[in-house]
């Protein structure tokens, strides 16, 4: 009997330990940070001019966060360059309606992210 609770006891921590490398292995990652000097569509949504944090949430979802609470979550499709970005670059887009986040490049990256509305 005692040796079926410390096989419990075993698998137990075993499986918190894993769950806990999966927590670390998804944590967020500050790509960019970027000035914005208008207002910018990032997927649905119209953030103001202003200084901007860009987040890798994982999954090729990006959250555009300012430092005053303005923000927006979008989905990046990967796309591929044909050679390394020699910088970091943020392209937007004027689609008519006003400029909108269409592309991120990434230093030293042979993939960058196309956004969508």
């Amino acid at each position: 009997m005692k040796n079926a609770f410390l096989r419990v006891g075993y698998t137990c921590a075993s499986i918190l330990a894993a769950g806990g490398l999966m927590m670390a292995s998804a944590e967020q990652h500050d790509v960019a940070t970027v000035n914005l000097s208008q207002p910018v569509m990032v997927g649905s949504t119209t953030l103001p001019g202003g200084h901007y944090t860009i987040v890798d949430e994982g999954n090729n979802l990006f959250l555009v966060r300012s430092d005053n609470g303005d923000q927006a979550l979008v989905f990046g499709r990967k796309i591929e360059e044909s050679k390394q970005a020699p910088k970091t670059e943020l392209i937007l887009k004027n689609d008519g309606e006003g400029l909108r986040l269409d592309q991120l490049v990434l230093e030293g990256e042979t993939t960058g992210y196309e956004f969508k509305r």
